[in-house]
């Protein structure tokens, strides 16, 4: 709500400062060199701002907690993806004519320097908290969705088991918090904010092309796969999505794309550890026994023993009729849901 209030408040009162010759010429022609205005530079401006729509696929993070998954995730992403995309294009026409695009090369804070030109000291001061605030929230909700994130992956094995370990009063993932606290801290503190926010973007373009790529995959591997949420109009929008994404990661300078090759190929010794740990934790699975989890999770997941007593809220848990609890023993907490929230 701070966000779209300052959003607001910006394209409401900023309205009456915009000048028209600062759209002219609307679009620029290209310089010559790739990327520098004309279609090129279109294409890259779009995708250097992409990490601004990570927070729609945070949305999906919370698709084990949906009562509806197939409805609830619908109307969540694609009904916030709408509202923000015209408020995303209206606050950029009135920050570009309120303010030369020229004066904003180099600039931190364009806000900022925008609301400045209006006379009105308290809402220079008011937008400037709201700015800050936004930053905050948008902080929270990230590592809230990278917690949820390496937690599904540890239930499937896929991550150290310590990831799914939930905080006993919480019923959080709270390692996970520490571990993504620490290390977002030390990029912030160290790495230039651009080369950030370009990291961000090309990182995420790729996961897109990747699960769009996984969607087909998995509709044909496992076509009668019992699935909470079913991608419609499949390959097609998967094609779409790779396709675009793609044209965004090529858009992009080759110097974002050195960094992306190079810290694949970092990560992949910590891959091979993490596969060759979670082939061995497979085989001793019987053996071990997860901490309560405060959701569920796929078919054949551990059903938390909270939920078993009955002591998680009501919201957190599909209703009675839907759950079927099948276990293989009274001495193992392995059991087995007909609820699919994936």
């Amino acid at each position: 709500m701070i966000k779209l209030a300052v959003v607001a408040v910006v394209i409401g009162v900023g309205a009456f400062y915009v000048k028209s010759q600062n759209y002219v010429p609307f679009i620029q022609p290209n310089t010559g060199t790739f990327g520098e205005f004309g279609f090129s530079g279109i294409m890259r401006g779009a995708g250097v701002i992409f990490f601004a729509y990570i927070g729609f696929d945070a949305v999906s993070t919370a698709a084990q907690e949906a009562r509806n998954p197939q409805r609830d995730m619908s109307w969540g992403i694609l009904g916030s993806l709408a509202i923000c995309t015209v408020l995303y294009i209206a606050f950029a026409l009135v920050l570009t004519g309120m303010v030369n695009y020229h004066d904003m090369h180099g600039d931190a804070a364009p806000v900022a320097t925008a609301i400045d030109l209006t006379p009105f000291k308290w809402l220079q001061v008011a937008v400037k908290l709201g700015i800050i605030c936004g930053f905050t929230t948008v902080i929270s909700v990230m590592l809230l969705g990278q917690s949820r994130v390496f937690y599904a992956m540890a239930h499937d094995g896929l991550l150290p088991r310590i990831f799914a370990r939930l905080h006993p009063d919480w019923h959080t993932p709270w390692r996970s918090n520490l571990v993504f606290m620490l290390f977002t801290g030390l990029l912030a503190g160290f790495v230039p904010i651009s080369n950030l926010g370009h990291m961000t973007s090309i990182g995420t373009l790729l996961a897109f092309v990747i699960v769009c790529i996984g969607v087909m995959v998995l509709r044909r591997t496992q076509p009668d796969q019992k699935r909470g949420y079913r991608v419609p109009w499949s390959p097609v929008i998967p094609v779409l999505g790779v396709l675009v994404c793609l044209a965004m990661m090529v858009s992009l300078d080759i110097a974002t794309w050195y960094r992306l090759v190079i810290g694949w190929r970092s990560a992949l010794p910590s891959i091979s550890a993490i596969a060759a740990g979670t082939a061995g934790s497979l085989n001793r699975t019987a053996a071990h026994r997860l901490e309560p989890a405060a959701f569920l999770g796929r078919t054949g997941r551990v059903i938390p023993r909270q939920l078993l007593r009955g002591k998680v809220p009501a919201w957190l848990t599909p209703p009675p009729s839907q759950i079927s609890v099948r276990c293989s023993s009274t001495h193992s907490m392995r059991c087995s849901s007909s609820t699919n929230m994936a």
